[in-house]
């Protein structure tokens, strides 16, 4: 099944950008040593389960210089060759070693999928036999005292454990602050926790609030592009300065300026990296958009959108501009599907409440802008616009 699954995973995932590790990328020797650390990785982890992490990115090279990775080689050879000794004292433990080996053997780093060395996740099936090997153990013990005590001991190792754990998945924020204090120097980690601060600061009504939490996003993204060259790290630092320019008014035109440039940098290194995803292409439509260049910003919108058709932010994104620039009729038929894609997207019925009044379609409007208020009852535009839909309909008639 192992064996069956990895060439199933191998097919699947050969046409994701961005997902395949080349060999000349990650050699021979590398791989080997990353499979070591696997097998040794994922039992000790489950045992002891200290510093678990959402990422453990895979470094730029693996080295036997390294002393985790030549610790786990040897562990791992040493281990394997005991239970080949002692194969008919214990056959047990060999038959769950190699079980473990066959099940863990799809993501132990041969054929690489994704940045990640280990992934703390991929234990729960693999190490399965070990808790087959330890149950029969305490099943056949002759003490069921000590069988017991040693059950008690594992309890009360794994409840605090659990609560510490499940405390760090309590939010983005929490999850990510966790990811940065296990391993300080990881990209995606520094990268992942200045999005959820742009979040952050997006919902914050406090203007002086929001500023400084972008801030804090804006010098995790500096030390993140100081360690990698991944293109989101520049894509997500050009969508902070955008979100500093509706805060800082003074700065408006160069935060913007400063938003297209990264936007095109990360668009360009994406490229010449082969990771060309329609996300770039989104980035840099929308800072386009907002630095108000928006025949520019279609060409762009209408890449994304032709490139991932259900992205809904794509679709709101071409719209928008549209609107933008007095074309509702091409506005539209984006946003008719949008809010079929996300029925209660406040922003998408709004924007379709505005296309359908530019075009005419009052009644139609009507209806939009009511759905505004069922999904936002306080929404002061949409109110606005639906009385004054219906006032004039009144005078009509």
């Amino acid at each position: 099944l192992s064996a069956v699954f990895s060439l199933l995973a191998v097919w699947g995932q050969a046409s994701q950008v961005g997902t395949v590790v080349t060999w000349e990328d990650h050699g021979p020797l590398e791989r080997l040593l990353q499979v070591g650390y696997g097998l040794a990785y994922y039992p000790s982890r489950t045992l002891v389960p200290l510093g678990l992490s959402p990422i453990h990115e895979l470094p730029e090279s693996i080295r036997i210089s390294e002393w985790r990775f030549a610790a786990s080689a040897l562990a791992v050879s040493a281990l394997t060759s005991v239970l080949v000794m002692l194969r008919r004292r214990l056959p047990g433990a060999l038959a769950a070693w190699i079980a473990f080996a066959a099940l863990a053997s799809p993501v132990l780093g041969l054929f690489q999928r994704g940045p990640q060395l280990v992934a703390d996740r991929y234990a729960y099936l693999a190490c399965l036999p070990f808790a087959l090997l330890a149950g029969g153990a305490l099943a056949r013990a002759r003490r069921p005292g000590r069988a017991l005590a040693c059950a008690c001991v594992w309890i009360a190792l794994a409840v605090p454990a659990t609560w510490r754990y499940a405390r760090a998945w309590r939010s983005s924020s929490a999850l990510w602050e966790h990811a940065v204090r296990v391993e300080p120097g990881s990209p995606m980690s520094l990268m992942s926790l200045a999005v959820a601060r742009a979040r952050e600061a997006a919902a914050e009504p406090d203007p002086a609030l929001a500023r400084s939490i972008l801030d804090e996003a804006e010098e995790l993204l500096s030390r993140a592009r100081r360690l990698s060259d991944d293109p989101r790290i520049l894509g997500n630092l050009g969508r902070v300065r955008g979100q500093r320019a509706e805060l800082e008014p003074e700065r408006r035109g160069e935060l913007l300026l400063e938003s297209v440039a990264l936007a095109r940098e990360a668009l360009a290194a994406a490229t010449e990296q082969h990771v060309l995803l329609p996300e770039y292409q989104l980035a840099l439509g929308i800072a386009l958009a907002s630095a108000g260049q928006l025949e520019q910003a279609l060409e762009h919108l209408e890449q994304a959108v032709g490139a991932a058709p259900d992205d809904v932010e794509a679709r709101l994104a071409l719209a928008s501009a549209f609107l933008a620039l007095g074309r509702p009729a091409e506005a539209a038929p984006h946003l008719e599907l949008a809010v079929r894609l996300a029925p209660e997207s406040v922003p998408a019925w709004r924007r379709l409440g505005e296309a359908r009044e530019a075009i005419g379609l009052r009644a139609a409007a009507q209806r939009a802008w009511q759905r505004v208020l069922e999904l936002a009852p306080g929404h002061a535009r949409a109110r606005e616009r639906l009385d004054a839909l219906r006032a004039g309909a009144s005078a009509e008639e």
